[in-house]
C-alpha cells in the first residue's frame, strides 16, 4: 500500500516557521524504511521546501483557526493515497515509524498524555486522545469531516476532543512510544518514537537544550 505523510502548516495559531516543515521531512526520512510522498495542508504553498507537496486550504472562518484544520485531513477528496501518516510539526521523531504505519487498525491515534490539562474557558476537554500522531487508510473516518460544524470550536477545545466525542473507541498507539520534552533529555526508553514538544516549542528548545539539535535537523 502506498504511503502519504501529511502535516499541517497554516496561520492562526503558533508562529511556526517553514523550518518546522523542513525538519519534520528530514526526521521522517531518517525514520521510515519505505518510500513515501509528503504533503502539507497550508495557506503558504509557495514557501514549502522542495519535496513537500502543497494542499492549499483556506484560512477564513472558525474552522481554520489553529489545529481545527486537521479535520480536513479526513475529507475523502484530499489528494492522498493508500495509508496516511499524520504528524504535528512540534515533535521530535526519535525512533522508527514503520511500526506506526503498519499498526493493525484502519485508524489509530496517540493516547492522551496530558492528564493535568483541562483547557481554558468553557470549551470542553475530553481526556482520551492526542492527535499529534495519527495513521489511517485514506477515506476511512470520513465522518470526522462530514460531521464537523463550526459550532464545535465554541464547545470543544480542539480537534482531538472532537475525534474523542465522535469516535471514542478508536485504536491507540502504545503510550510508551511517546515522551514529552519537559520530561528530560536522552537516553530515553528504547520504545520511544516521538517526543512531544508541547512546551517549550522546538525553536526555543533548540536554544535551551544542548542535545536537542541532534534530533531536530
Amino acid at each position: 500500500m502506498s504511503l502519504t505523510v501529511a502535516c499541517l502548516w497554516v496561520r492562526g495559531h503558533r508562529k511556526f516557521g517553514v523550518e518546522y516543515v523542513v525538519k519534520l521531512k528530514s526526521m521522517v526520512e531518517r525514520h521510515l524504511e519505505r518510500p513515501f510522498r509528503m504533503v502539507c495542508l497550508t495557506d503558504r504553498p509557495n514557501d514549502l521546501p522542495k519535496g513537500v507537496e502543497p494542499v492549499v486550504v483556506p484560512t477564513t472562518g472558525s474552522l481554520y483557526q489553529a489545529w481545527w484544520s486537521k479535520l480536513r485531513m479526513f475529507d475523502p477528496a484530499m489528494p492522498f493515497d493508500g495509508r496516511v501518516l499524520y504528524s504535528d510539526l512540534d515533535v521530535l521523531v526519535t525512533g522508527p515509524l514503520d511500526e506506526a504505519v503498519d499498526f493493525p487498525a484502519e485508524f489509530a491515534i496517540a493516547p492522551d498524555s496530558a492528564p493535568m490539562f483541562l483547557g481554558h474557558g468553557r470549551q470542553k476537554v475530553i481526556k482520551r486522545y492526542n492527535s499529534s500522531l495519527m495513521v489511517w487508510n485514506h477515506g476511512a473516518r470520513a465522518d470526522l469531516w462530514s460531521k464537523w460544524r463550526p459550532g464545535a470550536t465554541a464547545d470543544l477545545w480542539s480537534d482531538q476532543d472532537f475525534i474523542a466525542q465522535h469516535r471514542p473507541d478508536e485504536a491507540m498507539f502504545p503510550a510508551q512510544w511517546f515522551r514529552r520534552v519537559s520530561a528530560g533529555p536522552p537516553p530515553w526508553p528504547k520504545e520511544t518514537k516521538v517526543v512531544l514538544c508541547i512546551k517549550p516549542k522546538n525553536h526555543l528548545a533548540v536554544k535551551q537544550y544542548d542535545w536537542f539539535n541532534e534530533y531536530w535537523q
